[in-house]
Formats: C-alpha cells, sequence, structure tokens
C-alpha cells in the first residue's frame, strides 16, 4: 500500500514564466531579497516540509538540498 501523497511546488506560474524568474534571478535583475531562504539537508527532509506547512504568509522559500 501506499499513502498516495502529492506535492505540488508552486501553482503561480507556468514553465515559461519560471524560466523567464530563473533568467531575471541570474541576470541580477529580479530583487529576491523579500523570500526567507530555508535549506536543509537531504536527512532533514522531513524537517523541510514541516517548515514549509508552518508558513504564515509572505514569502518562504523552503529548499532541500542534497550535499549542504
Amino acid at each position: 500500500m501506499t499513502a498516495n501523497i502529492t506535492i505540488i511546488g508552486s501553482l503561480w506560474f507556468d514553465v515559461s514564466d519560471g524560466q523567464d524568474m530563473a533568467a531575471m534571478a541570474s541576470a541580477g535583475t529580479l530583487d529576491l531579497t523579500a523570500f526567507d531562504h530555508m535549506a536543509f539537508p537531504l536527512e532533514k527532509a522531513n524537517d523541510a516540509l514541516e517548515q514549509a506547512a508552518l508558513r504564515t504568509g509572505g514569502f518562504a522559500n523552503v529548499v532541500v538540498t542534497p550535499g549542504i
């Protein structure tokens, strides 16, 4: 049996909008200082999901990064 869990990363924009934003961030023309960045190592992925669920508003960027 499976838990049948689905995780959706974002519903704010389509793929081309995301690509445009990534290009702007890379070029330095997109101000990302409004985001609260939180990075978790892979072994703390469950903690990252809990942190994302606790978000009370504003912009939060919860990232699971293998190798940190």
